[in-house]
């Protein structure tokens, strides 16, 4: 089981979906907080994980159907650093179920908002840029919060010790 934990932004985005679902923090050990953001006229849905601060991009309309297309976007991603199909399967597996709750960490909300400068800057710079091409850059980028690595290395170090998030 999988929480999103959500700024108000994304919980009110989210719905009649919201209510479908409450969550439970002691009963999830793989959290993920989404947050929403305007480059230009277009919205977008950052979500990062809490542990290793692997981030990815996607337009703001997905968070509708957000339990299809977070699974999707990390496993592109992982695929992208070459990390093998059982490996990606068992980081990927606990977002099949995901519930939603309405706070977000502090810590956490501070990246994802560098983070949101820095893909604001890239698609202001490099307007044809895919999401997945976004994500990666910020994906490279070393964060104090896990110890001036970078959310990919962290991300691949606790694959290879075999640790789900």
């Amino acid at each position: 089981m999988t929480t999103i934990h959500t700024t108000q932004k994304a919980w009110n985005r989210l719905g009649k979906n919201r209510k479908s679902v409450i969550a439970d923090d002691e009963s999830t050990s793989d959290c993920w907080c989404a947050h929403i953001f305007y480059s230009g006229h277009t919205q977008f849905l950052m979500i990062t994980n809490e542990r290793t601060l692997l981030t990815v991009v996607l337009p703001a309309k997905d968070l509708q159907r957000i339990s299809e297309v977070l699974p999707q976007s990390i496993d592109i991603l992982l695929q992208t650093y070459g990390v093998e199909k059982p490996a990606r399967d068992k980081y990927i597996q606990p977002l099949s179920a995901l519930q939603y709750s309405r706070n977000t960490k502090r810590q956490i909300l501070g990246s994802m908002n560098d983070f949101i400068r820095m893909a604001k800057y890239i698609l202001e710079d490099e307007p044809g840029l895919s999401l997945l091409a976004v994500s990666l850059q910020i994906c490279n980028i070393p964060c104090s919060p896990i110890k001036m690595k970078s959310p990919q290395k962290a991300t691949m170090d606790l694959i290879l010790q075999g640790s789900v998030l």
